[in-house]
């Protein structure tokens, strides 16, 4: 009888510590009005402009911060690793649309050429302080 109570009230805590998962981001990236415009490599850093637009689905106003990953810029040797950061945030109107130009930045490896124009990953931070990197 204790292992079934027991046991129920393991399958209740599991139940509801799945409650918890992580939501969606409910500000996107409009990739379809957003493009990687150029780079620059100094002081060894990569610099990735790229002007973006953001799409908001929440109802108040939003600062967001960004970043961005690129395997593949690892692997013709142009990063280091191949995540890249933007030091600015970005104010994102309620319901509705933010565009600008933002700077990327990562450790350059040595590369001198990017292989396309394509826009890294970017992925959009609401909260740093519980945000993991992933790619």
């Amino acid at each position: 009888m204790i292992r079934k109570v027991l046991l129920l009230a393991f399958v209740i805590v599991l139940a509801l510590s799945g409650c918890a998962v992580d939501q969606p981001s409910k500000i996107t990236v409009d990739e379809g009005n957003s493009y990687f415009s150029d780079f620059d490599i100094k002081d060894g850093k990569v610099y990735f402009r790229c002007y973006i637009t953001l799409e908001s689905a929440y109802p108040e106003d939003r600062q967001v911060s960004l970043y961005a990953v690129s395997h593949k810029d690892v692997l013709i040797g142009l990063l280091k690793t191949p995540y890249l950061m933007a030091p600015v945030t970005v104010s994102v109107p309620a319901n509705g649309s933010a565009s600008q130009y933002v700077t990327f930045i990562g450790q350059h490896n040595g590369g001198t050429k990017k292989t396309d124009r394509l826009l890294p990953k970017i992925r959009v931070a609401e909260d740093w302080e519980t945000h993991r990197i992933e790619d």
